[in-house]
């Protein structure tokens, strides 16, 4: 799964109504006559709450008095789940009681990534609580995809996780944390068929039909359905908004790549980087720090180490993108270029990391003392 920046922001800008959909499908009117017109107002109730109002001391005796509010109840789920003063009880708490009056609120899975990692029990009590709301009758497409997300974290070892220590320093766990390590074949499948109801649930509308097949698609990825993903991907790509694109772009791209399918592959991630507009001066950012990544590897594949070279470096010239590269994204690539002689184009990669984005992270620091060892040999 994405960072839970980029996955909450484009779900709130989508539920606040910033997206215009695409392709033929119906597009939804009036919208404070819709589910989304609900939760885009209570979103803007939620933001416009007194600082005071999103603060334990008058949350919590307002909560008891009013345990169907589920304004301050986000404010509840957002100051112990993301503030910097987590309560990992209180947490629990206020989640189970989101799940019994708000079961389609997606702030049951944002505010609870960390959590679900570092207690699976509990991750797994929430699913069956979820599953019991579905027999009493939710079929909103919020609500499967709430459900289809957290089974997929039940389901999938994170992508991302093969520096166990950096993965549980970036998201804040104790260090004895265990994590899956081999698909859950039956949360798998749960994942995928919440990921199809709520694209039956949303066909009525481009945006979010677009972006639950795009998830979808890079789940079947992650399980090594690759043609099965492709398909999606095709499907979904007339209905992909503007503001989802490039992540969509470099998912499509990176899942070509892993078919063999190198030339389609590269025209696509090659699009990204005029798409993208995320950054603090408006772009490129984080998508095309990783389309570089899978061009590069795309390259490596096709044994043309300069143009990988290129693409290493080509990574960091974005806007926005610290929290990747502290994840260390660019690094395994970077590696990789190392051990096939390029040892002066990974230390510069690694300056420019130190110096622009995060010069406290130590495996950068690790990998630019390697490499200039090894330059110091060949001269």
């Amino acid at each position: 799964m994405r960072a839970i920046q980029t996955q909450s922001l484009i779900a709130l800008l989508a539920i606040l109504g910033q997206f215009s959909g695409a392709g033929a499908r119906a597009q939804t009117t009036a919208p404070m006559a819709t589910q989304e017109g609900e939760e885009a107002r209570q979103l803007i109730l939620w933001a416009q709450l007194p600082s005071k109002e999103k603060e334990p001391a008058f949350f919590e005796p307002y909560l008891k008095e009013h345990p169907a509010d589920w304004v301050h109840r986000q404010a509840a789920l957002w100051w112990y789940g993301i503030t910097e003063r987590p309560d990992r009880e209180r947490l629990k708490y206020h989640t189970l009681q989101m799940v019994e009056y708000h079961p389609s609120s997606e702030n049951i899975e944002i505010c609870n990534i960390t959590a679900f990692y570092a207690e699976p029990r509990y991750m797994a009590e929430v699913i069956d609580r979820l599953e019991e709301q579905e027999r009493r009758g939710h079929h909103e497409r919020e609500f499967y995809n709430n459900l289809a997300e957290i089974c997929e974290q039940a389901a999938v070892p994170p992508t991302d996780a093969a520096h166990k220590a950096r993965f549980l320093r970036y998201n804040g766990l104790p260090a004895n944390t265990v994590l899956r390590t081999t698909v859950d074949k039956r949360m798998a499948d749960k994942a995928v068929g919440y990921f199809r109801k709520a694209i039956a649930a949303a066909k009525h509308d481009d945006f979010y039909y677009g972006f639950y097949s795009t998830h979808l698609a890079t789940l079947l990825e992650q399980l090594g359905n690759v043609k099965e993903a492709l398909a999606v991907f095709h499907d979904a790509k007339p209905y992909v908004n503007e503001i989802g694109r490039t992540n969509f772009l470099v998912d499509y791209g990176a899942c070509l790549y892993r078919a063999g399918r190198l030339a389609e592959a590269k025209q696509i991630l090659g699009t990204v980087r005029t798409s993208d507009h995320e950054g603090d001066m408006g772009g490129p950012g984080h998508a095309t720090m990783e389309a570089e990544i899978e061009l590069g590897y795309i390259a490596l594949t096709e044994r043309d180490t300069a143009a990988a070279t290129r693409h290493l470096l080509a990574s960091c010239a974005v806007e926005g993108c610290c929290h990747n590269n502290t994840k260390g994204l660019p690094l395994d690539l970077a590696r990789a270029l190392l051990r096939a002689g390029k040892a002066k184009a990974v230390a510069k990669f690694c300056e420019t990391v130190l110096t622009k984005f995060t010069p406290g992270q130590p495996e950068t620091k690790s990998l630019l003392n390697q490499a200039r060892r090894t330059e110091s040999r060949t001269q």
